[in-house]
């Protein structure tokens, strides 16, 4: 109000106006209008309330819409955060969850899908699973069978578990059942360990063969006895031969050895050979100029044919020794001073045969 000079009075007036407000930050979002007006649609923004100015102006006060796309387990942002109210995105290596919207603000959450190593057969896990959608690996005792997606976009690699097997190699047979997983030859009973291949798929086979059990002469080397497969215990009736001791050699194989037995013919007293020795058990023989006395076998299976000679005796009637004896029957001699007075043969008590007998002169 004012009063002009000539003394009127005047009441001065101005329109109101109404604005239309950003509540957080007081910017305008559109021009001031002239009047007042009503609340109206602003993009990416809502209507929160009107108020008056002391002025008498009106302001209608709006907040900003937002959507936001985040981790749910780490709250990270997967992209900025967009003006106004969007639905959801695609993200790579995430799955959408859930949706909430808070005032203003939509939020749209999201987890990350898993790369995941399965067992085909059991189904559990073989090794740590990763955050992400991941290649395939390598995992030890394991080989890859396929990739698979899950209905929830997770990835799943499926492997199934490598093989061990323990193979007869002459036959081709399974010492034992196949064993999961890779492992190192084993000590089977009459077998030894011959190698290891890797099959194409990974599998090991680990090949044995049959240890045998041989029977040798122990100078020669020589064999005996056919030799067996397995382990077979010695041979106490292998002709001319006696068991002397077993052993291994490097395959594992049973080594008996034996040695060769023989037949000796020998004086009795002087213990002195009177034929040429026979390999192995020989009979007793004739030998000329000797009488069988007895067989006896040693500790090590040797056999001994023992003989006495048969001898001519010159004796006077005392039984005294006239001359030397000589080997065989031998004609009588003259002995100066001495006359024969009988020729007789003595039984020796091992043999009646006449040729055994010693001739005995008595003069």
């Amino acid at each position: 109000t004012r009063k002009t000079p000539n003394g009127n009075t005047e009441h001065v007036y101005e329109k109101v106006n109404t604005r239309h407000v950003d509540l957080l930050t007081g910017k305008e979002l559109s021009p001031m209008e002239e009047g007042l007006t009503e609340k109206r649609q602003i993009p990416d923004y809502v209507y929160v309330e009107t108020r008056m100015d002391p002025n008498g102006d009106r302001r209608h006060l709006y907040s900003q819409q937002a959507t936001r796309y985040l981790d749910k387990d780490t709250l990270k942002e997967l992209a900025k955060t967009e003006k106004g109210t969007h639905p959801k995105r695609d993200f790579p290596d995430y799955r959408f969850v859930e949706t909430k919207v808070d005032g203003v603000v939509t939020t749209h959450y999201y987890e990350q899908v898993e790369t995941r190593f399965i067992d085909k057969e059991t189904g559990r896990s073989i090794s740590d699973p990763k955050k992400g959608t991941h290649g395939k690996k390598d995992i030890p005792g394991y080989r890859f069978v396929e990739t698979r997606k899950t209905p929830n976009g997770d990835t799943e690699h499926v492997y199934e578990q490598l093989m061990t097997r323990h193979i007869d190699k002459a036959t081709g047979k399974e010492l034992t059942g196949a064993e999961k997983g890779l492992h190192g030859s084993r000590t089977f009973p009459g077998y030894h360990f011959v190698e290891t291949k890797t099959d194409p798929n990974g599998d090991l086979r680990h090949f044995y063969a049959q240890v045998v059990t041989k029977h040798v002469d122990i100078l020669t080397g020589e064999e005996v006895a056919k030799s067996e497969q397995g382990i077979k215990p010695k041979k106490d009736d292998i002709p001319n031969y006696r068991y002397i001791e077993t052993s291994k050699d490097g395959e594992g194989n049973i080594i008996h050895k034996y040695r060769q037995v023989v037949t000796r013919f020998v004086d009795r007293i002087a213990g002195a050979e009177i034929a040429h020795f026979e390999p192995g058990r020989a009979p007793k023989k004739d030998i000329k100029g000797y009488r069988f006395f007895g067989t006896t076998v040693n500790d090590n299976g040797h056999t001994r044919h023992a003989y006495e000679m048969i001898v001519t005796r010159f004796v006077d009637k005392t039984g005294k020794a006239l001359k030397k004896l000589e080997k065989g029957h031998v004609q009588e001699v003259k002995i100066d001073g001495y006359r024969l007075v009988s020729k007789e043969l003595k039984d020796n008590g091992y043999s009646k045969k006449d040729e055994d007998k010693d001739l005995i002169y008595t003069y």
